[in-house]
């Protein structure tokens, strides 16, 4: 009897320690940030009821031959007690560090740890040394008072929502050409050197509505040096008109990316987006190898003055090109979709992507763990009276039965995407892509609100982009000072170009409806009759269903697709690529699955 109970009285010490466990967030700081480090602990008690710890790190690695190490077992320990849940902990670290501790340099406030070679932040928190990181981390790589001061007056700013605006829901998709070193790399649109169709993947990851853009190599003239000053004036362009998240796959450096140089660590003085700082994600090489003893284009794109990112999740080190693409296909929808903490994005995506986890160990969180993308909150628009085409150069009523709580309404309207196709041959390799570029915001005008209902008269430009996926939006805040965004599904452009009487002279590939649950109906023309393929892919690339693969006659075709696959398994919600591939020409097209 005696025994049973004292198995009980364990039993039920064990079930409190798992009741009364708590989530952790501790900020690991040098003495001389105390004061920034208790700013920033009391913004997220006051703001969202969240404490965080402070511990200095002097305290944590004195007399200690290996700071790295020792604050490894440190934080081990602390995670390791029975009422502190891992689960949802975090961990910020507040400073610079080099790979050489012992340099004198003034940029070693926090060790920075390193896994075969490469600095990981993430082997701080990795207790069982066989997965990635078990607390989601970061690290501000601030190296002195005035970096930091300024770097969280802007994360404030940031969360806080005080330059909210439509560029919170933009996104810039930037991909290097098929050049390297005057040769042809990633010939074929699977390859993973394939730097175009990469840049694809990671923007069609994201579900959620947003405006995209994209400033790919391959659109822009080489001049005599190689390089590319009109793709990188379009970045910094697009970057200082606001861009909430800023994403780029191919070559790059600590100093620049791609061989033709898009954008150099000099460029970064150039941009003015101090009030527009958005997020950055790299499918590329050393863009976050922060512990070299200077400067790398993550930490200035974090702290200039004038204006950059407001955090990232960058490379320290060598990486695959297939690696990073999978990785960042899970990481962006978990960030954006999702709403996810940047730590715990980074965290999750290392383990769960199906990339190489020693791969994505190279990648750090420049910024706040607990920090979030600010994207506001988005919904279906539902306009009054519905509008379904949109004429160039003709009136067209908006309007929209917004309710209460709203002062005045942004419309705008997104002109169609248009079909690019690319061909290069160098040498006897052949280099082809096919896609779609996003249609740009060709009018806005804000409206005011009267009994509850805002309108315009809408004049779009003769020049505007026709087709059938143009959509209508609208921005506003309601009274809670929260930000709001509301699409309408597709639109047609100028007049319907899918009647029965038009023959075009090559492919064309739409659906209806897009957004669908459970069906869609995909119709497609073919200038010649022959040999055909139409298939849905995921947007990792790969096939889902393949709905033709044979001979079809000249002339306009419909199939349905019942949102299965070739097994006949019901395919969950998401972005996927219809694929039209006859014997000359290929066509693409993004739809999505809700349900």
């Amino acid at each position: 009897m005696k025994k049973l109970n004292l198995c009980i009285l364990v039993l039920a010490l064990v079930m409190m320690n798992v009741l009364f466990s708590d989530v952790r967030h501790l900020i690991v700081m040098p003495e001389g940030f105390t004061e920034q480090a208790e700013e920033l602990a009391d913004y997220f008690e006051e703001e969202y009821g969240i404490e965080r710890e402070l511990h200095e790190i002097g305290a944590i690695i004195e007399g200690t031959d290996d700071p790295a190490e020792a604050l490894h077992d440190y934080l081990e320990t602390y995670f390791s007690q029975p009422e502190v849940d891992m689960t949802g902990s975090s961990v910020l670290l507040l400073g610079s560090g080099t790979q050489d501790w012992w340099n004198g340099s003034e940029r070693n406030l926090i060790p920075v740890f390193l896994v075969n070679n490469f600095i990981s932040d993430a082997g701080f928190v990795n207790f069982d040394g066989i997965s990635g990181a078990e607390v989601a981390i970061g690290r501000i790589p601030a190296v002195n008072d005035e970096e930091l001061t300024t770097y969280l007056d802007n994360y404030y700013s940031y969360l806080e929502g005080e330059n909210a605006g439509l560029w919170q829901r933009k996104l810039l998709i930037t991909a290097d050409d098929e050049i390297r070193n005057n040769q042809i790399e990633g010939a074929e649109p699977n390859s993973q050197m394939n730097h175009s169709v990469r840049g694809d993947y990671l923007a069609n990851s994201i579900t959620s509505n947003y405006i995209s853009q994209k400033v790919y190599g391959i659109d822009f003239e080489a001049d005599i040096n190689g390089e590319k000053p009109e793709a990188r004036q379009a970045i910094i362009e697009s970057l200082n008109n606001g861009m909430n998240l800023w994403c780029y796959t191919g070559q790059g450096s600590m100093y620049t990316l791609g061989d033709e140089d898009y954008f150099r660590l000099e460029d970064i003085a150039l941009l003015t987006n101090e009030s527009q700082r958005g997020f950055m994600f790299t499918a590329t090489c050393y863009t976050g190898n922060f512990g070299q003893g200077y400067e790398c284009m993550g930490e200035a794109l974090l702290f200039n003055e004038s204006g950059g990112i407001i955090g990232g999740i960058l490379p320290s080190a060598v990486t695959t090109a297939s690696s990073n693409n999978l990785f960042g296909c899970n990481l962006l929808p978990l960030l954006y979709d999702e709403g996810m903490s940047w730590g715990e994005a980074l965290m999750v995506s290392q383990v769960e992507s199906g990339a190489s986890i020693m791969n994505s160990l190279k990648y750090n969180l420049l910024g706040d763990p607990l920090g979030k993308i600010n994207s506001g909150i988005c919904g279906a628009l539902s306009l009054d009276p519905e509008v379904s085409v949109i004429i160039p150069g003709e009136e067209t009523l908006l309007g929209w039965n917004c309710g209460t709580g709203y002062q005045e309404v942004l419309f705008g309207v997104q002109e169609a995407s248009h079909y690019i196709e690319y061909t290069n041959t160098l040498e006897g390799i052949t280099y082809n892509y096919s896609g779609y570029r996003p249609g740009e915001i060709v009018y806005i005008e804000v409206a005011d609100v009267i009994d509850d209902r805002a309108e315009i008269e809408a004049i779009l430009p003769l020049e505007a982009e026709t087709g059938d996926d143009g959509r209508i939006l609208c921005n506003t805040q309601n009274i809670t000072g929260n930000t709001e965004f509301w699409f309408s599904s597709e639109i047609q452009i100028g007049e319907s170009g899918n009647s029965g009487d038009e023959i075009p002279s090559k492919n064309k590939l739409s659906n209806y409806p897009n957004p669908f649950n459970p069906t869609t109906t995909i119709r497609y023309y073919l200038p010649e009759g022959g040999n055909c393929e139409l298939s849905i892919y995921n947007i990792k690339g790969g096939l889902v269903k393949k709905l033709v693969n044979g001979s079809e006659s000249e002339g306009w075709h419909e199939h349905v697709w019942d949102g299965r696959d070739q097994s006949g398994r019901s395919t969950s919600s998401g972005i996927y690529i219809i694929k039209l591939a006859s014997e000359d020409q290929s066509l693409s097209r993004k739809i999505s699955l809700i349900k």
